[in-house]
């Protein structure tokens, strides 16, 4: 077994929780393994510091994360020590890389008024609407309202104004990212650009495997970078395309239980 450091960097919905359920617990046994192996669990997904703050004390993980599709790095205070991250509360520092949401949200409004596209989002929703489109229990919606640095949303119009959409976009300055559920818009930034920012502050010094586990478009930049990336198999979509620069790990199964089965794979490589 290659006994580099292992630095896991993981999507949260559809891969290591499940698409409709959100539970982890099928891929618990390899979380322990990884662990007590001294490897590092790094997430990165689209959702909220509030929300992964929770999660990852549920999971038992104490590490740095990246969320809202790379918008932002944040990293205990007993772990970090770089510079470049700034105190954000008693507990974390962070490092901003995206755009402000309310920015965010201002010009999409604008920009539906000017052109009558048909779209809505998290910020026309209340919890209640959230909860609809996503299945998440009252907390869990609350916290995930609570966006700072990106709007998901969903597209309700054609495919020709869709286009015109993403060109309006991008002459602002933000991107568009295609998630599991939604459309993902937001600051020049991406769960690659985060991880590589991430690799540099803490491993660069260390020989270190980059394994990185998605199940979407919007995982596609850090699956690009890794040096083993993994698709785990959804229930929803198919698996997307890509062009990674080493072999792709796919799944069998979908969500943790496939989340499980790449970790055994490669631990026993």
């Amino acid at each position: 077994m290659n006994m580099k450091k292992l630095i896991i960097s993981t999507d949260l919905d559809g891969t290591l929780l499940d698409h409709h359920s959100y539970s982890w617990q099928a891929a618990l046994p390899a979380i322990k393994k990884l662990q007590q192996l001294n490897h590092d669990i790094i997430i990165n997904t689209s959702k909220t510091f509030k929300e992964v703050v929770l999660l990852q004390r549920k999971i038992g993980i104490n590490a740095p994360f990246i969320v809202e599709n790379g918008s932002a790095i944040y990293c205990p205070i007993d772990y970090c020590s770089t510079l470049t991250f700034q105190p954000y509360d008693n507990y974390y520092s962070r490092h901003v890389l995206g755009a402000e949401r309310d920015a965010i949200a201002s010009f999409l409004h604008t920009l539906r008024a000017n052109n009558n596209w048909k779209f809505e989002g998290y910020s026309d929703w209340t919890v209640d609407n959230v909860i609809e489109h996503t299945g998440l229990s009252l907390e869990d919606a609350t916290r995930s309202h609570k966006r700072q640095f990106s709007e998901p949303i969903l597209w309700q119009d054609s495919e020709d104004n869709f286009s015109l959409f993403c060109q309006a976009i991008e002459k602002n300055n933000l991107r568009v990212i295609r998630g599991g559920r939604f459309i993902h818009i937001l600051g020049q930034s991406d769960k690659g650009k985060a991880l590589h920012f991430l690799q540099s502050e803490f491993y660069q010094q260390k020989p270190s495997t980059l394994i990185c586990l998605g199940d979407s478009y919007n995982d596609l930049d850090m699956l690009n970078i890794a040096d083993i990336p993994v698709l785990v198999r959804s229930p929803a979509h198919e698996f997307p395309p890509h062009q990674c620069r080493n072999p792709v790990i796919y799944t069998n199964a979908y969500g943790p239980e496939g989340w499980l089965e790449a970790i055994n794979q490669i631990l026993t490589q």
